[in-house]
């Protein structure tokens, strides 16, 4: 059984309260941390990483250019810092230069060991001499200088349950089974939705999810069933994401944790043969609705400001009209910025949806010579009082 739980501060003053607990409680049993964070939102992800010092891989790879893997999705463990491999070297005997075939012999076992620990994965994976375990006191200083740090970039929190309930035990075996996990969640299926210049829509399309993105993650999860949820935590006990106040939360209040719990399965640990996360036609309608809450709220306001009777209804009943009608403006026309939809809202609000079959209306609507820029002006000028031909400001 897979429980959503929305975590809320109590104060201004304690607003990294609830996630402190939500860690400390995620340690308990002896269960152990990971934190997905989107290198997009850092300067520098490598840096911060390590000024925490904390051991963490990026979770794209392969041929990409290295700027675009910084700014992707990337994996930390707390619990585990950085080693270099030349550290895990022998030292050399003292006056050891004085005796060349013991000299010679030294610097070649010494290479023969660098040898053995740059071979390992070059993906960031590492065996014992790329990674160092921590013990739990300093684990915990580590991570609260994560929480003060890094919660402003919405990150993902994965609890893992004990290293015993991996296969060997091994200090590699959940770095690379979670890694494993994340990546396959890197893309994800949305269900077609039926546009202007796609009508058909059957099928399903393959798009980036920033599941590394506690915003994104949070809204996501909320929407799924149980199943996805499961496929979703994969190997992981609980997850909770972070998701702080405005767009990237430079005050660093804390809005809310949103977090998943469920009891793992014996199967969680293997991803062979799993296909991406996949969202149906109702959950894509959903995920739009909740990508264009803070829209509606704009829109609605201006709709309040601009049309005094609007202010009879109810708040709540103008945001549910403006996000019915920016719904089929998306539905029934070419237009995607923000204020290219909320200019057609208001007309919508005046006319209703018929306005966009009238033939003058098509006819502006359809002029490929013509920028949606453009055409908002024009349908304003046309459509709506000159008192608001301004705009929505959004």
């Amino acid at each position: 059984m897979v429980a959503v739980e929305v975590l809320t501060p109590r104060s201004a003053g304690t607003q990294y309260d609830e996630l402190a607990a939500a860690v400390e409680g995620a340690l308990a049993d002896g269960n152990r941390l990971a934190v997905a964070l989107d290198g997009a939102l850092f300067a520098d992800i490598s840096a911060s990483l390590e000024d925490l010092d904390i051991w963490g891989t990026p979770l794209w790879g392969g041929s990409l250019p290295r700027a675009q893997v910084d700014a992707g999705p990337w994996m930390a463990f707390p619990d585990r810092r950085p080693v270099n491999a030349v550290d895990g070297l022998p030292k050399a005997p003292e006056n050891i230069a004085a005796d060349p075939e013991a000299h010679a012999a030294f610097l070649a076992d010494a290479a023969s060991q660098l040898a053995d620990s740059e071979s390992r994965p070059a993906d960031g994976v590492f065996g014992a001499a790329g990674i160092a375990a921590r013990d739990a006191q300093d684990t915990r200083a580590v991570l609260s200088a994560l929480i003060e740090n890094c919660v402003p970039f919405s990150p993902v929190f994965w609890v893992l349950p004990p290293r015993k309930t991996f296969v060997d035990g091994d200090i590699d075996t959940d770095v690379s089974t979670l890694r494993r996990h994340l990546r396959s969640l890197n893309l994800i299926l949305l269900a077609r939705r039926p546009r202007p210049r796609h009508p058909d829509a059957s099928g399903q399309e393959e798009v980036a999810f920033r599941h590394a993105d506690g915003r994104a993650m949070a809204v996501v999860a909320s929407l799924l069933r149980p199943d996805q949820n499961a496929r979703l935590l994969g190997p992981a006990v609980s997850m909770f994401a972070v998701v702080p106040d405005g767009a990237i939360c430079h005050d660093g209040t804390l809005s809310h944790v949103v977090r998943l719990d469920r009891e793992p399965t014996a199967e969680d640990n293997s991803q062979d043969g799993l296909q991406p996360l996949s969202l149906d036609p109702q959950q894509v309608d959903a995920l739009g609705d909740a990508r264009a809450s803070e829209l509606d709220v704009a829109i609605a306001r201006h709709l309040s400001r601009a049309y005094p009777e609007i202010n009879e209804m109810a708040a709540q009943d103008v945001r549910r009209r403006a996000s019915e009608l920016r719904r089929i403006a998306t539905s029934r026309t070419a237009f995607r910025a923000d204020q290219h939809i909320a200019d057609l809202v208001e007309i919508l609000w005046h006319y209703g949806a018929s306005i966009l079959q009238r033939p003058d209306i098509k006819v502006c609507l359809s002029r490929k010579d013509w920028s949606q820029e453009r055409k908002c002006a024009a349908l304003r000028r046309t459509l709506l009082p000159p008192a608001t031909n301004a705009g929505i400001d959004v």
